[in-house]
């Protein structure tokens, strides 16, 4: 499962009437608030892959079994990828950016997306890298406590996060399968949702922002 796909920035949408300067102080102010609230890995390296700069979570998250990883100051890629060799696409990026999809093992893969530049002689790249996994566990994304969920639950939901299977569940958390059903039936009638899939949803919204 891979795949590259060069991107263009977006255009600005177009707004109404002009901001004055309250409004355009308000939206500089919360644009970075979000951006500081932004968990996503983020990385500004060189083309050796030296990592020059890096987002606070960025080494907690990137570790193996994810197809990328940070290791010794630089940045490790392994796993399949049908768009190219890891090399290539941060040897080929420009200023328009492009994504490449690296696929690992255990249902895990990292969405890279990068820019590249010259600043004075260096050529710096910038990426940023979307998860398979959680960028945080239920307990601290605030899903625990806005739907009651017990710290049992909280185990199991975050095992299912990460895409293990109820018996896979059962095995990391040394209970019985019986228990890790009862649990996650627990879970969606807590959180009101009659499908995996929902409750997937639900929960990667609690954990990816």
């Amino acid at each position: 499962m891979a795949g590259r796909t060069s991107q263009k920035n977006p255009p600005m949408a177009a707004l109404s009437v002009p901001l004055d300067g309250a409004v355009a102080d308000a939206v500089e102010y919360f644009a970075r608030r979000a951006r500081a609230a932004d968990r996503s890995p983020r990385l500004l390296i060189d083309t050796h892959c030296n990592v020059l700069w890096q987002t606070q979570d960025s080494a907690r998250l990137l570790q193996p079994p994810l197809p990328v990883w940070l290791r010794g100051g630089k940045v490790h890629a392994a796993g399949s990828s049908g768009g190219g060799t890891w090399s290539s696409f941060i040897d080929n990026l420009g200023e328009d950016g492009e994504r490449l999809l690296i696929s690992g093992k255990a249902s895990a893969w990292v969405l890279v997306r990068g820019w590249a530049a010259r600043f004075g002689d260096r050529r710096l790249v910038f990426l940023k890298c979307a998860l398979s996994w959680p960028l945080r566990d239920v307990a601290s994304s605030g899903l625990a406590r806005d739907f009651g969920l017990t710290r049992s639950e909280c185990a199991v939901l975050d095992a299912f996060a990460r895409l293990a299977k109820p018996s896979e569940i059962a095995e990391q958390l040394e209970v019985s399968l019986s228990t890790v059903r009862s649990h996650l039936k627990q879970i969606h009638t807590k959180m009101s949702v009659n499908s995996s899939v929902q409750l997937m949803r639900i929960t990667r919204a609690y954990t990816d922002s």
